[in-house]
């Protein structure tokens, strides 16, 4: 194995989860064992250092790994992507000192760019590369986030995000709403976020039921 080990990579097959969902035994199976997976990295806070990365069942602090919580959503579990998303951003992820801002081996950019879309309640497990992509709507650490977006390239002026009646503990979204719409799921295209608008979420600190 080479920066990761075999927890990492057995679930880095983000094209297709429900296929590696059924070769691990079911949805039920391989939620399970993510799950185990997580809960065995809280001594470590999910990053550990750039030699003992192929130690950890979970880590946020080098690349093969990032994108494992996400991975619930694609299982059926969004309060599961959301709770470990969470843990992962105030334990791993928001120091403020040159050596732990990152919270892991910075290359290129991933790592900041990572923890910027995991603040703001977005990812996208499939880095854009869907026909017609989606993002999954996470739970944002802020009550307002403004998105400028470059009109050269996009036909919407921001993107807003804003979780009203946020709090610290806070780690679940249990209402969407684009323009004012409700959405029934975690997915918004990216050609309908681009237009421009104002995502809204309502958050809690427990989930109201999963989706």
């Amino acid at each position: 194995w080479e920066e990761g080990n075999a927890h990492h990579y057995r679930f880095w097959v983000p094209h297709n989860i429900p296929e590696l969902a059924e070769a691990l035994g079911g949805v039920d199976v391989a939620a399970a064992a993510l799950d185990a997976d997580f809960v065995a990295a809280i001594p470590t806070h999910f990053c550990t250092p750039h030699a003992k990365h192929e130690l950890s069942t979970v880590e946020y602090g080098n690349q093969p790994s990032t994108g494992m919580a996400h991975v619930f959503n694609h299982l059926g579990l969004p309060h599961l992507a959301q709770y470990w998303t969470w843990r992962v951003v105030t334990e791993c992820k928001s120091g403020i000192t040159p050596y732990g801002g990152f919270g892991g081996d910075e290359d290129q950019g991933l790592m900041g760019g990572l923890n910027v879309l995991m603040s703001i309640g977005l990812f996208d497990l499939h880095a854009g590369c869907d026909p017609t992509p989606q993002w999954e709507i996470g739970c944002p650490l802020f009550d307002r986030v403004t998105i400028h977006l470059n009109r050269d390239y996009y036909p919407g002026e921001s993107i807003i995000i804003e979780s009203p009646h946020h709090h610290a503990h806070a780690c679940y979204t249990n209402e969407a709403r684009w323009n004012g719409r409700e959405l029934d799921s975690i997915w918004i295209t990216h050609e309908e976020l681009v237009q421009g608008g104002i995502l809204e979420l309502v958050v809690g600190a427990s989930p109201s039921k999963p989706r």
